[in-house]
């Protein structure tokens, strides 16, 4: 039990924090997610875009084409469905930010 409390005291208060090998994968794994869903949406959503173009921005992890589709579709409810699907893109991306800034705390 005495090891559990030093694990959880070293993760809170010190430099040292906790181990990060799950950290790391929990990070590439999220990055790799992210890459993939951004791709999958170019691809479904700009039908003649080439894969280069769509392979590009997946692998920039730009997403301001999803908010500017989203920002868009917002104002038609049958698109609701769309909507959906870029708002988990927008998560999968936060939780990428937060896991970069947890890493370089």
């Amino acid at each position: 039990m005495k090891h559990d409390y030093s694990l959880r005291y070293r993760e809170l208060f010190t430099r040292r924090g906790r181990e990060d090998v799950t950290d790391r994968k929990a990070r590439y794994h999220a990055i790799a997610i992210l890459k993939q869903m951004i791709q999958s949406w170019l691809i479904d959503t700009y039908p003649n875009i080439s894969t280069e173009e769509a392979s590009e921005k997946a692998n920039q992890m730009d997403i301001s084409l999803i908010e500017q589709k989203k920002e868009e579709s917002i104002k038609n409810i049958l698109e609701l469905n769309n909507i959906i699907r870029m708002s988990m893109i927008e998560m999968q991306f936060i939780k990428k930010v937060c896991n970069v800034f947890i890493l370089n705390m």
